[in-house]
C-alpha cells in the first residue's frame, strides 16, 4: 500500500505484541488528550495505543477503551484532524471482544458523532502462520494447519472458545445468529477484487464482516476496498491482528534487524549480559525456555509463583532473585527468569486475571531491581511486556525499530524511560518454535 493517508491510523492495542509487523512507528502507553493531540499533529502513518486490557475483567477493559477512545475524540476536535480506528487483539483470538468494540465505538459516536457501518474481524497473521481459508481460522504449526479451536489457545483460561468458524465464534462472542455473519471469501477477494469488497461492506446491514486470507495479496486487496469505501464517508471499526496493520499504515518491516541495527554498534565481548523475563505460560513458550537454556552463557533462574503469591513474604523474595540476576549479568551472562511451569487456577474468570497480573507486577519488580544495566531486556508474554515496560521501566513512548525475529519487536524507548539506550524486546508467548527463543539470544549476544 501507500507509505502515507490522509487520515492517521489509531491502532489501540491490548497488549504490546501487536507492533510485531511495523517499523518506525511510535507506541504510547499512556494516553492523556495532551499527548494524543500531539501525535495527531505529528507526520507519520499512525501510532499505537497500549491498554494492556488483555489483562483486565471484561468491565474494566471496557472502560479503559471507553477513555481512549474519548479523549481521541477530544484530541481530534482539538487539532481538526481524522483519524481510522484499529482495534488490534490476538491473532488466537483471545481478548475482549465485543465489548472493547462498542465501548470504542460508542465513545467516538457520543463526541464525534461517527457512526460506524460494522465491525470488521481480521485475524490473518501471515508472520505467525495464522490463516483464515472457508471462514475457518486455523494455526500452523510444524506444517500442518490445525483449527484454532483445537490448540491450546482455544482452552485459556479466560477467553477460550469452542468454535474455529468464524461466523460461529462471533455467534459465540455476541449472541448474533451465525447465519446473519457476512463474509469475504478468498474468492471474493481474488475474483471480485476491491470492488466485490466495497460492495459487501457497503450493505445496508450493521452485522460484522469476517475476513477470509491467508497472503498478504489478500489483505492488500481487502485493503483496497476498505479504503474506496472510506472514502465515500463509511467508516468501520477494525478488530484485527498484527497483519492488518502493516498493510493499513503502509509501514511493514521490510527486512529483519541485524546486530548492527540494533545496537548501532557491536557490544564488546565483555559487556555486561541481558534480562529475559518470561511471564507466558503456553506450551511453547515453556519449549522455548528450555532450549534457551542449552546456551552456554545463558543462566535460567526460575521464580516459584506460590512464593510470588504469599504476600507476607514476596518482598524479601523478589530481592533474592533481583540480586542473583544481577551478579550473573555482571558476570557477562544472559539472564532468564521464567515462573514455575506450572498455571495455578484461580477460581474465576476475574480470579485468573488477577492473579496473573499480581504475578506479572512481581516479576516487574523483580527486573526494576536489578542492579545492574543489562545489554538488552527481552520481555516474554504479553501482559508481562507491558507491565514491565510501564512499571519496571516507566516507558511511556517509545518507536519501534522492527523485528528481530518474524513477530518478535524491537522498540527504542524514550530518553525519559529508565532503559533509554537499551533495546526492549517484545517476544509473544504465541510466536515462533522450539528454537526461536535460543536463536534471539544467540543474535542478541553476538555469539
Amino acid at each position: 500500500m501507500k507509505e502515507s493517508y490522509p487520515k492517521k491510523v489509531v491502532i489501540i492495542d491490548d497488549d504490546p505484541t501487536g507492533s510485531q509487523t511495523i517499523s518506525n512507528l511510535p507506541v504510547l502507553t499512556e494516553w492523556p488528550v495532551a499527548l494524543l493531540e500531539k501525535e495527531l499533529r505529528e507526520p507519520g502513518a499512525g501510532f499505537f495505543i497500549l491498554t494492556n486490557s488483555r489483562s483486565m475483567p471484561v468491565e474494566e477493559a471496557a472502560a479503559v477503551n471507553r477513555e481512549v477512545g474519548e479523549n481521541l475524540a477530544r484530541a481530534s476536535r482539538m487539532t481538526g484532524k481524522d483519524f481510522i480506528v484499529i482495534s488490534r487483539s490476538d491473532s488466537t483470538l483471545r481478548g475482549h471482544y465485543p465489548a472493547e468494540t462498542e465501548a470504542l465505538k460508542g465513545a467516538l459516536k457520543d463526541i464525534l458523532g461517527h457512526v460506524y457501518q460494522c465491525d470488521v474481524i481480521m485475524p490473518f497473521f501471515g508472520e505467525g502462520g495464522r490463516y483464515t481459508r472457508d471462514d475457518i481460522h486455523w494455526v500452523a504449526r510444524q506444517g500442518q494447519w490445525i483449527p484454532a479451536a483445537e490448540t491450546e489457545f482455544a482452552k485459556d483460561s479466560v477467553f477460550g472458545y469452542k468454535s474455529s468458524n468464524m461466523r460461529e465464534w462471533v455467534a459465540e462472542k455476541t449472541g448474533l445468529d451465525p447465519a446473519k455473519v457476512r463474509s469475504i471469501s478468498l474468492d471474493d477477494l481474488r475474483y471480485g477484487g476491491p470492488e466485490k469488497v466495497y460492495a459487501i461492506l457497503t450493505q445496508d446491514t450493521s452485522t460484522p464482516v469476517i475476513v477470509n486470507a491467508v497472503t498478504y495479496d489478500d489483505v492488500e486487496t481487502f485493503t483496497r476496498g476498505s479504503l474506496q469505501a472510506e472514502e465515500e464517508g463509511y467508516r468501520f471499526m477494525y478488530r484485527t491482528a498484527a497483519s492488518f496493520v502493516a498493510v493499513r499504515t503502509g509501514a511493514a518491516s521490510k527486512k529483519l534487524l541485524t546486530t548492527r541495527d540494533i545496537y548501532h554498534d557491536k557490544p564488546s565481548p565483555e559487556a555486561n549480559g541481558g534480562l529475559v523475563i518470561a511471564g507466558s505460560y503456553v506450551n511453547l513458550t515453556t519449549q522455548q525456555l528450555e532450549k534457551a537454556q542449552e546456551l552456554e552463557r545463558v543462566q535460567g533462574i526460575e521464580v516459584d509463583v506460590n512464593k510470588l503469591i504469599d504476600l507476607l513474604n514476596a518482598q524479601g523474595y523478589i530481592r533474592e532473585i533481583s540480586q542473583m540476576a544481577s551478579t550473573e549479568i555482571e558476570a557477562g551472562k544472559t539472564v532468564v527468569v521464567y515462573t514455575t511451569r506450572e498455571y495455578i487456577k484461580a477460581k474465576s474468570l476475574a480470579g485468573n486475571l488477577q492473579q496473573g497480573t499480581a504475578i506479572a507486577y512481581s516479576m516487574a519488580e523483580i527486573a526494576a531491581n536489578v542492579g545492574v544495566k543489562p545489554r538488552f531486556v527481552l520481555a516474554k508474554g504479553g501482559i508481562t511486556s507491558h507491565v514491565l515496560a510501564t512499571r519496571a521501566f516507566r516507558i511511556t513512548r517509545a518507536r519501534v525499530l522492527g523485528q528481530v525475529y518474524p513477530g518478535v519487536s524491537v522498540w527504542e524507548p524514550d530518553r525519559s524511560s529508565a532503559l533509554y539506550g537499551i533495546p526492549y524486546l517484545v517476544f509473544p508467548g504465541n510466536v515462533g518454535d522450539a528454537d526461536t527463543l535460543k536463536e534471539v539470544l544467540k543474535l542478541m549476544e553476538v555469539v
